[in-house]
């Protein structure tokens, strides 16, 4: 309240007071969402209640319906049966149910000395004031004003309803609504739970024990959040996606898997959703939620910035743009969502295949965003030359060919969260949690990554190939001829000219750092090597030891990384199309012009978050546009000048004050002008 005189009434300095939780505890929220609605509104058959508190009337107060049968779906006394509840183990909007509420009751009085004053605009009751009518009639049973200045005599106390009066103090009563939640919290008096919401940073699934608490730290680029499910659905209330990496910090796991978040280094600018700047690392929360149709670039949407300016901006960005606007999340709609009853087989649900719900207008746009923006990123380190991803791509293609004919062990079993193995050697289930996202390459092997993934559908392709056929205007991971570094200089990677074709009982040769060749038989020793000799290098980085991981060895690591996590999925992410347009982000091989057919979601940058050559930003910056010049760097002097005709001499003088000694005279007179175009 304010600290006006009316308010000096109550207290002496202004306070601000607030509900810490408005919609129950994080264990309630995560109990009503996993149990849906109360058991006998799924069934139609009333059960036992939970505990002994209310043991007597659960045994005679529910009588089952007539002509049932006790075998079956009906429950009654202490220790008399087993529930298996209903659960909805991945978040669904069609297993909702009104949950339940506390409001005040002036009748629970927990202090009677203690007095409290009700506000105005919210009194939807009336009654009596304690400090006017503080006198109790016993001939009319009720409160009165002994000096009747309230009201006439022989009349009771009874201030209207919105105006404020003086109470005792009262408690909150809890008004069940129709989950589940609400009888299991409530039946035992309000006990303390023994459950605990998963911690901050982490990811828990059903059935997860304090053993497990710590088993999938939350992927990186994201927000730490209490009480995380792994939905990777932005409508989930839980969902471990929810919430971006603060813009000027950046959020990852550390090598013992615990989840920090620090302020973004000097010399380098961290944008929302940044996993670690001194790698590039992005969130990639377009790919990770499954956003993005990865095989389309979309169509072009045309939008007005202001006056007499407009834009045109792709399906990705308009989503985002259209996520944003205010007037969107203040309309609702409904809307019909898919009943995926084979990772929800609840009764409740089966027997229908579509949900009607209702949602606010920029969710579907929002749930199609990348919100961490990559792709635009990674074309404009391109554009700028401080990312190579058709390099990435010729090493990406080279070391699939070689797993898709050499591997014989299944995809590694990543968790759902951070994709690497939990830290207690379970079951990653990232398959269950991410459908779609991951190929195997046959049967068996999908099997032997996760059994437990049958029943839900496997993906899995048609086993080992090892020659792959020619393409001309198509380039792919396996299609086409491969270039060697004689070839093209975007190739870092291939040391021997050859075309990568045929892989059948050859070794891949490759250049595995800047000075080190190797050779290897099988895709898990190289797979071994890469993965060893990365992090190692990456410790460095992070300890200050080194300035920058290897660009060979980052290739490596990042072609083995997508391997694992997508399988034969990568064939529809990565590939190159022949066009007659050159661009930033094209190649020519052979006298033609290839560009990429889908976003590079897929490509990781090494230097992408790190300030250009010549320029510097303070820790905490946001942008590259925080980067700023020095002033006191030369990369490079040239002369503006063209040469003489028929000279040879240098251009590039070698001094860093700047003369340019050598550098042709520009003679002009009067009115002339030099037009100098750089």
């Amino acid at each position: 309240r304010q600290t006006d005189p009316t308010s000096l009434r109550y207290q002496s300095e202004a306070k601000c007071y607030r509900n810490g939780q408005p919609h129950g505890s994080l264990v309630y929220q995560r109990m009503a969402d996993y149990h849906g609605p109360q058991y006998d509104i799924q069934t139609g058959f009333p059960h036992q209640g939970y505990g002994s508190f209310l043991l007597q009337s659960q045994l005679y107060a529910s009588a089952p319906p007539e002509n049932f049968h006790f075998s079956l779906k009906y429950y009654q006394g202490k220790g008399s049966g087993y529930i298996d509840l209903p659960k909805a183990r991945v978040w669904s909007p069609a297993f909702n149910c009104t949950k339940g509420m506390k409001l005040f009751n002036s009748t629970l009085v927990s202090d009677k000395e203690k007095i409290v004053f009700t506000d105005a605009d919210h009194d939807y009751e009336g009654g009596h004031d304690i400090e006017k009518c503080p006198t109790f009639d016993d001939e009319l049973g009720c409160f009165i004003d002994s000096s009747y200045e309230v009201h006439k005599r022989g009349e009771c106390c009874n201030i209207d309803k919105f105006k404020q009066r003086a109470i005792r103090l009262a408690g909150d009563q809890f008004y069940r609504g129709t989950c589940e939640a609400d009888l299991i919290c409530t039946e035992a008096g309000f006990s303390p739970t023994q459950a605990k919401p998963c911690s901050a940073g982490f990811v828990c699934d059903e059935e997860t024990s304090s053993v497990k608490a710590r088993d999938y730290p939350r992927p990186p680029g994201y927000e730490s959040t209490l009480a995380a499910t792994p939905d990777i659905s932005l409508l989930a209330p839980g969902g471990q996606l929810r919430k971006l990496c603060n813009e000027g910090h950046f959020c990852d796991v550390s090598g013992d898997g615990m989840p920090f978040s620090a302020v973004c280094p000097p010399d380098h600018w961290c944008p929302t959703g940044t996993g670690n700047p001194m790698i590039g690392l992005l969130a990639n929360d377009g790919l990770l939620r499954g956003a993005i149709d990865v095989n389309s670039t979309g169509p072009q949407h045309l939008y007005f910035r202001g006056g007499e300016l407009y834009g045109m901006f792709g399906s990705a960005k308009n989503d985002c743009f259209a996520a944003a606007l205010p007037p969107l999340s203040e309309r609702y709609i409904a809307t019909t969502v898919f009943n995926r009853s084979h990772v929800n087989p609840v009764e409740y649900l089966a027997t229908r295949r579509t949900f009607s719900t209702t949602i606010d207008r920029s969710q579907p746009f929002e749930e199609r965003c990348s919100r961490d923006n990559k792709v635009g990123f990674v074309v404009d380190a391109m554009r700028m030359k401080n990312c190579d991803c058709r390099a990435q791509f010729f090493t990406l293609a080279a070391v699939y060919r070689f797993w898709k004919c050499n591997a014989n062990e299944p995809l590694d079993d990543l968790g759902f969260a951070i994709a690497a193995k939990p830290l207690s050697g379970g079951r990653g289930k990232r398959d269950f949690w991410h459908p779609g996202t991951r190929i195997h390459k046959d049967y068996d092997s999908a099997i032997a990554a996760d059994p437990a993934m049958e029943p839900f559908g496997l993906n899995y392709g048609s086993g080992n190939v090892c020659r792959f056929v020619d393409a001309v205007d198509y380039l792919s991971l396996t299609k086409g001829r491969l270039p060697s570094e004689l070839v093209s200089s975007s190739s870092r990677l291939l040391e021997e000219s050859s075309n990568y074709l045929d892989y059948e009982d050859k070794p891949l040769t490759i250049r595995f750092a800047s000075e080190d060749v190797r050779k290897y038989e099988s895709y898990s020793g190289l797979k071994s090597d890469v993965m060893t000799e990365f992090r190692s290098e990456l410790e460095q980085v992070n300890q200050g030891l080194r300035a920058r991981i290897d660009p060979h060895v980052f290739d490596l690591q990042v072609a083995v990384h997508l391997i694992e996590r997508h399988g034969q999925r990568l064939e529809d992410m990565a590939f190159f199309k022949r066009t007659n347009e050159a661009s930033a982000t094209s190649v020519e091989l052979n006298m033609r012009i290839y560009d990429f057919g889908a976003p590079l979601h897929w490509c990781e940058c090494r230097d992408l978050l790190r300030c250009p050559n010549a320029t510097t930003a303070n820790e905490g910056s946001t942008a590259l546009s925080d980067c700023v010049s020095t002033k006191k760097e030369v990369l490079q002097r040239i002369s503006l000048l063209p040469a003489p005709e028929g000279s040879n001499f240098t251009l590039t003088p070698s001094t860093l004050e700047g003369t340019v000694d050598e550098s042709e005279i520009l003679k002009l007179g009067t009115f002339d002008v030099g037009i100098i175009t750089i």
